[in-house]
């Protein structure tokens, strides 16, 4: 049995109004889609809780539907590579130490309790991925709509500090240019050491940074003016 989970995080601030969805399919056929809002959280911690409710929700079918099948294989896609990393690649965790937690016990519940390999996949956000696309709308529509549980370790005021004194300043990890083969499309991706990838396109004499916060964007900016004047025929 292949089971996929196309997972998604929202935030309307950083931290803010947030929310999460997914959708499960079993074997190419749509099992169920998912999603919750809180009124104040923020997009990692959205992005992770994504996952655990999609892996929490199989454990339960396969549960309730008493399955014999001996190969499972779940593959939960998400467009967040802090996720996928850090459960693929052992990123430190340096923040959000309680869903990590969570996520981990999904991930063996479904192990030890069904046999089931669970593998993490990126997938290129905003992209022409159906089911990401609907992971996506059903995050931003209950980040919306239904920004209304607490996430109650995140508004603990000693949590809250500890996540942000602690967490140092997001620094340039990666830098790709892609496309370099054609020129009109020509594009570049900035990988910051917080998880996020920042896009930048370049036009005329100016740029567009999407796929980031406010503040992301200022520590890419230079990056971001490089590759603007590089396009209009100035060194880099």
């Amino acid at each position: 049995m292949n089971i996929q989970a196309y997972t998604d995080g929202a935030c309307s601030e950083n931290p803010g109004k947030g929310g999460y969805g997914a959708i499960v399919l079993t074997d190419g056929n749509e099992m169920v889609r998912l999603n919750g809002g809180f009124r104040r959280t923020t997009n990692n911690r959205m992005e992770i809780f994504a996952a655990i409710h999609a892996l929490e929700v199989i454990d339960e079918r396969l549960r309730t539907e008493k399955r014999k099948d001996t190969d499972i294989k779940v593959t939960v896609f998400s467009d967040s590579q802090l996720v996928v990393k850090t459960m693929s690649d052992g990123w430190a965790r340096n923040s959000n130490r309680d869903l990590w937690k969570r996520l981990d016990a999904a991930v063996d519940a479904l192990g030890d309790g069904h046999g089931a390999k669970v593998e993490f996949v990126k997938v290129k956000g905003h992209a022409d991925n159906r089911y990401n696309t609907i992971a996506d709308a059903l995050a931003v529509q209950a980040s919306q709509y239904k920004a209304t549980n607490l996430d109650d370790v995140y508004e603990n005021i000693s949590s809250y500090e500890e996540d942000h004194t602690q967490k140092a300043e997001p620094v340039v990890r990666n830098i790709r240019l892609l496309n370099d083969h054609l020129p009109a499309r020509r594009k570049v991706e900035v990988d910051l050491s917080n998880g996020t990838t920042v896009s930048i396109e370049g036009y005329d004499n100016g740029f567009v940074q999407s796929g980031c916060t406010t503040k992301e964007a200022s520590i890419t900016v230079d990056i971001a003016w490089r590759f603007a004047g590089w396009l209009n025929g100035r060194p880099l």
